[in-house]
């Protein structure tokens, strides 16, 4: 992991963070070299350099609050600030640019010194902004009356507690759930980005966040996590395994998605057990493939 690090004053107008030992629970945390990082010295630091930058402008853009006061979101929004104002360096001083402004760190969870690496990607699935009688399965955006969790802060919609929905009287109402919202209940308000194909595509894309769909005249269609209903997501897998489809020594992301792909009548019964569903929207920064951290990441 690397650890944003402040080497000068921000704008006045701006938060400073406040210089303070990362921490996380159940964690220990163990600053090394940065030539400990395999492949380090050899890897594509400007092309590292060049994503890291667009993933910047979308966080540059946010509007902070006064209230605002998380050091390692304060930090990364300033380490930004100056890679915007690094232009296009070379290699060399992309890597030294990311040797002076983070810390590569070693974490390991305490009592347990076996390491865990989890992935992400961009699902291409076919779809078309029509339904018609091959996609028939919606990708709603997010509605209108969906208000986030009261109380929450800071910029985006928070992942957790529960969202509401606000009535044409005023009042807030915990929002549907995913069983009344696949019987209906958004029917007719034109919630829909586009309809794929298959409803297990469509728990992919609720898992991973994100997904490309390839319409019907070629167009290429990028959309992106943007809000939720407001209630805790349950993983498949041990539905998997409860219900035999897969055994637990197989349980991994890969097989329960090829596993609630033989359920007959899918999402109902993959996700029967969860009453969460995310809602779409445009990404605000595109994914590269590889660059899109530096090795430490990865």
């Amino acid at each position: 992991m690397l650890h944003p690090v402040v080497h000068s004053l921000m704008p006045s107008d701006v938060p400073k963070p406040q210089a303070e030992p990362l921490r996380l629970p159940n964690a220990a945390l163990e600053p090394i070299d940065w030539n400990a990082l395999g492949g380090w010295a050899t890897d594509d630091h400007a092309a590292a350099f060049a994503t890291f930058v667009a993933s910047c402008r979308p966080l540059l853009r946010t509007v902070l609050s006064k209230s605002e006061t998380r050091p390692m979101y304060l930090a990364l929004t300033h380490v930004c600030r100056q890679a915007l104002a690094a232009g296009r360096p070379t290699a060399e001083q992309a890597r030294m640019f990311f040797e002076r402004n983070f810390r590569p760190l070693r974490i390991t969870k305490l009592g347990d010194n076996a390491g865990f690496l989890t992935g992400y990607f961009e699902p291409i699935v076919e779809g078309s902004r029509f339904p018609t009688g091959i996609f028939r399965v919606p990708i709603y955006r997010r509605p209108r009356d969906l208000v986030p969790p009261l109380n929450s802060a800071g910029p985006g919609f928070p992942n957790r507690a529960q969202s509401l929905r606000r009535t044409p009287s005023g009042v807030l109402l915990p929002y549907y759930d995913r069983g009344e919202i696949l019987d209906g209940a958004l029917d007719g308000q034109h919630l829909e980005i586009c309809w794929i194909r298959d409803p297990t595509d469509a728990l992919l894309i609720q898992i991973q966040g994100s997904a490309r769909v390839r319409l019907e005249d070629g167009t290429m269609l990028r959309i992106t996590y943007d809000a939720h209903n407001g209630y805790p997501y349950v993983p498949v897998g041990p539905i998997l395994i409860e219900r035999n489809i897969i055994p637990r020594r197989r349980c991994r992301f890969c097989a329960s998605v090829s596993g609630c792909a033989r359920i007959r009548g899918v999402p109902r019964k993959c996700d029967a057990k969860t009453d969460r569903l995310c809602f779409s929207g445009s990404p605000g920064c595109p994914m590269t493939a590889r660059p899109s951290a530096p090795r430490a990441y990865r």
